[in-house]
């Protein structure tokens, strides 16, 4: 089975969006939904790809992830399972520039180097390095002594090390904070507040 993610072209439609979470998109909209659960999620995430292949030209899901650039995701029958989203590239915090903008030197991430485990929903790993780098922030690829935050982002447990329920850069973080280096961990959602 194929999928597409309302959230991935949501962002791809409407790239200054602070957030991509589905209440956030349906304000954006002027979507108003009287009720929550399964089936009023559905048509929301609906009418949002929906709004999202209008915003992109297209006249179909297809069409509209080829103008995003994204892929489509996939479920085998075995219920393994491939993220809708870019094309696989593993991007490094040196392949980031910040965009020259005069930086707010009291802004909560300036100066601090942030690494990400993890997918994220909202933003690709690149947007999100681009995001803290405009506002100051130095992106990280991995956990060290000079690491200030982890972004802990939805975990893929095939990529787990057997019988762990943690990423090894999470381990790393705890390891460090247990000897007493101050790594503050944050979801998803407060690193976009944060932004």
């Amino acid at each position: 089975m194929e999928y597409a993610c309302s959230a991935l072209l949501a962002r791809a439609a409407w790239p200054d969006l602070l957030s991509v979470s589905l209440p956030m998109v349906e304000r954006q909209l002027g979507l108003h939904a009287d009720t929550r659960g399964a089936g009023s999620n559905a048509h929301a995430s609906a009418t949002i790809a929906l709004a999202a292949m209008d915003a992109l030209g297209s006249d179909d899901v297809g069409a509209g992830l080829r103008a995003a650039g994204l892929l489509w995701g996939r479920i085998e029958p075995d219920l393994s399972w491939t993220a809708c989203g870019l094309p696989h590239r593993h991007v490094r915090a040196a392949d980031i520039v910040a965009r020259a903008v005069e930086r707010d030197p009291t802004h909560p991430l300036f100066n601090q180097t942030v690494v990400f485990t993890g997918a994220l929903a909202s933003m690709t790993r690149r947007q999100a390095f681009q995001r803290l780098a405009d506002v100051g922030g130095l992106p990280g690829d991995g956990v060290t002594r000079e690491t200030n935050v982890l972004v802990v982002g939805e975990q893929d447990i095939r990529r787990l090390a057997t019988g762990s329920t943690m990423s090894a850069k999470q381990r790393k973080a705890l390891t460090l904070r247990s000897q007493g280096q101050d790594i503050q961990l944050m979801g998803e959602d407060d690193f976009v507040r944060s932004l």
